[in-house]
Parts: C-alpha cells; sequence; structure tokens
C-alpha cells in the first residue's frame, strides 16, 4: 500500500534551492528538510503501523488494568485497616475511662480505710473488717 518516502521531498527541497541560489561565495544552507520520521515507522505501510499502534495500546491498556486491580485492592484492604483502627481507638477509650474510674474508687476506698484504721485506733480496737450480715 502507501509507502512513506520524504527522501523525494528532501531531494527536489534541495534542487530547487542549489537551481535558484546565486553565485557568492558563502555556503547558504539548503531549504529545511521535513522532519525525519521516527525509525520505528520507516519503509512500514500505514497498515503495519496502526496495527503496531493498536497492539502497544492494548499491552498498555492490560498493564494499566493490572495496576489499577492491585490499587483498588490495596484500597481496600486500607479501608479495612482504617475501619479496624477506629474501633480500636473506641475501645481502648473506653479501657481508659474505665480505668480512671476503678483508679478514683481505688483511691476512695484507700482513704475510707486510713480513715476507718485511725478511727478503730482512737477507740482503742485494731482494724475491724466490716462484713454485711
Amino acid at each position: 500500500l502507501a509507502t512513506i518516502a520524504t527522501t523525494s521531498q528532501a531531494t527536489s527541497s534541495a534542487i530547487q534551492a542549489s537551481s535558484t541560489g546565486a553565485s557568492t561565495s558563502a555556503i547558504t544552507p539548503a531549504a529545511p528538510q521535513a522532519a525525519k520520521l521516527p525509525s520505528e515507522i520507516v519503509g512500514k505501510c500505514v497498515e503495519e503501523i496502526i496495527r503496531d499502534w493498536n497492539n502497544g495500546l492494548q499491552d498498555r491498556t492490560a498493564k494499566f488494568r493490572k495496576h489499577a486491580t492491585a490499587i483498588s485492592e490495596w484500597d481496600r484492604r486500607i479501608l479495612q485497616n482504617r475501619n479496624v483502627l477506629i474501633r480500636l481507638e473506641a475501645d481502648v477509650a473506653k479501657v481508659v475511662e474505665t480505668q480512671t474510674s476503678l483508679e478514683r474508687q481505688l483511691e476512695l476506698i484507700e482513704t475510707h480505710q486510713k480513715e476507718g484504721g485511725q478511727g478503730s485506733a482512737e477507740h482503742g480496737g485494731g482494724s475491724r473488717a466490716y462484713i454485711p450480715g
């Protein structure tokens, strides 16, 4: 089919430049040449170029989907771990609250024991435990 050829265009440009040039001693550069084509498409027909591009696109699409799936899995795990951490934080807050309450109760008990020990010593008795009956 259609083969990409730039050499004939470049040659005709150079011929025109040399035929119209003035006879001076300075060397004048040739007319600007057409941009060089990437080496991967030189000598290929349009169908081959399109097929190669489609194959490359399919490869990159497959890699993208693979990476997107992996990132989606990571995101799912991060959200699961976030929920676990939120529950743990709530549990720790409850434990801290319970511990604070228990420490207050323990201080009250110690205070009552000290007061009770002093009162019984004043009355000549030892320490007595109150056992409800």
